[in-house]
């Protein structure tokens, strides 16, 4: 049993890893590979952030609520550069433009997730989220079902 923090974290350090690697990579192929499966990975992510992650916190009013809604509009902004990348080959103009900003909205993100969201959290007890750990990863496990229905397949990278 793990904590959602715990997972959460991972999650983060996974994709940040990732686009490190798409820094360090020059050949076109591996570029989109990496940035593919980047976009998987926060898809995922925030899809269950949303769903089984920030209702919790939301419930807190207040504080919670205006940081929830602002890291919603973050998510947002996310889905519409991984919406866009997925329209381009890695050597189109922009391709790593994009996948720049959307590493630095994503880092924007993790570090107020984890000092500022993460904190409130911690509120709700090691219980309730060991529990939510659970529900993560049988969210993970359904999702990972659903994009092999899909033929997507997840690469596993470590990060």
């Amino acid at each position: 049993m793990a904590s959602v923090l715990q997972m959460l974290r991972e999650d983060h350090k996974k994709v940040l890893g990732l686009f490190e690697e798409f820094e360090r990579t020059e050949e076109m192929e591996a570029k989109k590979a990496i940035a593919d499966n980047a976009s998987m990975e926060l898809m995922t992510h925030m899809e269950l952030e949303e769903e089984l992650f920030y209702p919790e916190l939301e419930k807190k009013g207040g504080e919670a609520e205006e940081m929830i809604a602002e890291a919603e509009e973050e998510h947002h902004v996310v889905k519409m550069i991984i919406s866009e990348l997925a329209d381009m080959k890695a050597g189109d103009s922009h391709y790593d433009a994009k996948v720049k900003v959307m590493a630095e909205n994503v880092q924007h993100h993790v570090e107020e997730e984890e000092s500022q969201i993460f904190p409130l959290a911690e509120e709700l007890g090691r219980d309730r989220l060991n529990m939510m750990g659970d529900e993560l990863m049988r969210g993970k496990e359904r999702h990972e079902k659903e994009m092999a229905a899909k033929g997507t397949r997840r690469t596993r990278r470590a990060a």
